[in-house]
């Protein structure tokens, strides 16, 4: 029904959001939203991936290399995220030890 037609849309929107130009800006916006709303637009975006990807019509290796490549694109940008937090977590733990020194 209407109801599956809107989600293929949505997940095409995201293939075509992680596959463009700008995709690091768009995966770094999916990547700073709440964990379940990251996980279920990850778990969209890769399915529509898979799609692109399994597609007779996605022939050329070119093609099937952009969709890999925005799947490998959003991996490494939430491993530096979660990288990112960790650091910023280990320079709050070490301003909180030294404010007792003071």
């Amino acid at each position: 029904g209407d109801t599956e037609e809107i989600v293929k849309l949505a997940e095409l929107v995201l293939a075509c959001a992680v596959l463009c130009e700008h995709k690091d800006k768009y995966i770094r916006a999916i990547l700073s939203l709440d964990q379940t709303s990251k996980e279920s637009l990850m778990y969209l975006t890769q399915q529509a991936l898979q799609l692109l990807h399994d597609d007779a019509s996605c022939e050329s290796s070119s093609e099937r290399f952009c969709a890999d490549g925005a799947s490998e694109a959003m991996t490494e940008e939430e491993e530096r995220t979660e990288e990112r937090e960790e650091e910023r977590k280990r320079e709050e733990e070490r301003r909180g030890q030294g404010e007792g020194y003071e």
